[in-house]
């Protein structure tokens, strides 16, 4: 007959209450079910995504690659990119050569800081040999300077 409040107060229909409330039930449990299922598609999606970020995170991609891209980027005058490949790439000699060149443009404070950021994002790029070779060179740097 309606919703409840939409009902006359002096009708009873008991027949009509009894199959509404089965109607009421049946799409509760149907939701129930839906709820179940999307909860599983979304916990699947989950797993899959933890999956390939897991094997994202672990591989940079070639570091040869990285390097050609950083040199195209110091090219084009973009340091920024340049910086955040090479910290990808495979070569510590360049690298230095330009945090040798980026340090030379900053204030004397700042030069630690740009040797440390490069050792850093090489560290968080999973490089451990970029990352020695660099902390090796800074300590050149810094004997050359004194």
């Amino acid at each position: 007959m309606g919703l409840p409040w939409q009902r006359s107060p002096g009708s009873s229909d008991s027949v009509s209450d009894e199959s509404d409330q089965m109607e009421q039930r049946d799409a509760r449990e149907q939701g129930r079910m839906e709820g179940a299922a999307c909860c599983l598609n979304v916990e699947v999606t989950m797993r899959s995504a933890m999956i390939f970020l897991d094997v994202f995170w672990k591989s940079v991609g070639d570091t040869l690659l990285h390097q050609y891209i950083a040199e195209a980027y110091l090219e084009m005058d973009n340091l920024p990119l340049a910086h955040m490949h090479f910290a990808c790439g495979n070569d510590p000699k360049r690298f230095g050569a330009v945090l040798r060149t980026l340090s030379s443009q900053c204030r004397a404070e700042e030069q630690d800081l740009i040797w440390a950021r490069a050792i850093l994002q090489s560290l968080c790029a999973s490089n451990l040999e970029l990352a020695v070779g660099l902390l090796d060179d800074s300590k050149q740097t810094v004997r050359a300077d004194e």
